[in-house]
């Protein structure tokens, strides 16, 4: 081969190899490209993933000493199309302009370096209500750690919506309510840690919430036992009619849940993201009210289950306390929702106590009929097949989410405890 094809094709051997090399340096938000190519003193970048928006300096540097700035329009338009070029100083000596060309071929000694804004900012709710309010309107006022930031809110875990500050909300039922809100900066960093304040509206009640009084608990007339595989659940109006009424209330502080009834928008946008079975998830409804003993007669008469089992079960989930959260503050209520697998549940499954104790009667009752077949797969098999008509297996899984695992037994046991001693009916419960 003629000396100087050779030397032609280890150049171009350099530039291939020279393509596409980035990294980013040790410093947060800084990417450094290689040169990919250059021509007539023209070097070439390749920015593909380059974010435009988070662009914040861009400058070229030698192997010499000379640094370029390059602009910041110019920058964001490359990151765009995914290809930067840069013109060498006219201004410097045509000799050192060459060799400095020649330095492309050989050593790739062009950078390209990039600082990018990755930082999100912190959102602060600087006013609005806190605790319990008497008032059914609220107005929150916030504000972001960076200049020009925009924010997005939403109310009780509904979608995130843009907003301003101050937001305002009106006609606010009688319940407990959050309040988010998160900032977005200049750069689309979202910030990932929302400003949250939690409030209670309550209108209209003082003095009527009942006081905790010595009389033991009532024996149903008609209680509430597990009916056959396969058997329908009844109408709310229905269950709530073989209720046994009584004044006996041991948890007189879910007074505000235990009145609390979802909408019709609210159920709504709980089907529509929950993934239980249709059959069994659109008759959850949490229509009905009462004393915390009366809702779990309610659940136990509409979905077909032992009322006994489910004051145990209830006992061991959260003492009857809807204002229990657990498993790290993602489960809820009565029955503890847990909100990362109960899709759509969150803040019902906080603020309702018979839509909490409705899901999970109704979750039991899609165990009990045998139509839970997944539980017979790889993920949840534990070697006892599962199977209609066990109840205390499906009790088990309402904790597990599998049939009989280890955890599962144990979660049996503790409940089967309860209910042998009854000890909701105990003194000082």
């Amino acid at each position: 081969m003629h000396r100087n094809a050779l030397l032609a094709l280890v150049a171009i051997i350099g530039t291939l190899l020279s393509t596409h090399l980035t990294t980013t340096d040790a410093v947060a938000g800084v990417r450094t490209f290689s040169a990919a190519g250059q021509h007539q003193g023209v070097l070439t970048f390749k920015v593909r993933g380059l974010d435009a928006q988070r662009v914040r300096s861009a400058r070229v540097t030698l192997r010499g000493r000379r640094t370029l700035r390059v602009s910041l329009r110019r920058v964001r338009r490359a990151a765009r199309s995914g290809v930067l070029r840069v013109r060498m100083a006219r201004s410097w000596p045509r000799a050192e302009r060459r060799a400095r060309v020649r330095a492309a071929h050989h050593r790739n000694g062009h950078k390209l370096r990039v600082a990018t804004d990755t930082t999100p900012p912190e959102t602060s709710i600087t006013s609005g209500p806190s605790g319990t309010v008497s008032s059914s309107s609220a107005s929150f006022g916030f504000s972001s750690s960076e200049s020009n930031s925009t924010f997005e809110c939403r109310l009780d875990g509904a979608s995130w919506a843009g907003c301003s500050s101050p937001k305002s909300y009106s006609a606010l039922t009688n319940a407990s309510h959050t309040f988010e809100v998160r900032a977005k900066d200049g750069a689309g960093n979202l910030d990932s840690t929302p400003a949250a304040r939690s409030f209670t509206v309550q209108t209209g009640t003082t003095g009527s919430e009942p006081t905790p009084t010595p009389t033991p608990s009532p024996t149903p007339t008609a209680k509430a036992t597990t009916r056959p595989v396969g058997s329908a659940s009844l109408s709310d109006a229905e269950a709530a009619a073989r209720v046994s009424r009584s004044s006996w209330e041991p948890r007189p502080e879910n007074y505000t849940p235990n009145h609390r009834v979802p909408t019709s928008s609210e159920l709504a946008s709980f089907r529509s993201v929950n993934t239980a079975p249709a059959a069994y998830r659109d008759k959850v409804t949490g229509n009905f009210t009462g004393t915390t003993d009366e809702i779990i007669q309610w659940t136990a008469h509409k979905w077909g289950l032992d009322e006994d089992v489910v004051r145990a079960e209830a006992v061991q989930e959260s003492w009857w306390k809807m204002s229990t959260n657990g498993d790290g503050g993602i489960s809820y209520g009565l029955m503890q929702i847990k909100s990362t697998v109960v899709k759509g549940s969150f803040p019902l499954s906080r603020d309702s106590t018979a839509f909490n104790a409705d899901y999970y009667g109704m979750t039991l009752r899609y165990y009990y009929d045998g139509a839970a077949t997944w539980l017979n797969d790889a993920c949840c098999f534990s070697g006892t097949t599962y199977r209609a008509g066990d109840l205390w297996g499906s009790v088990g899984a309402w904790f597990a989410g599998a049939w009989y695992t280890t955890g599962a037994n144990g979660y049996i046991s503790a409940v089967k405890g309860r209910l042998n001693d009854r000890t909701w009916a105990q003194t000082g419960f």
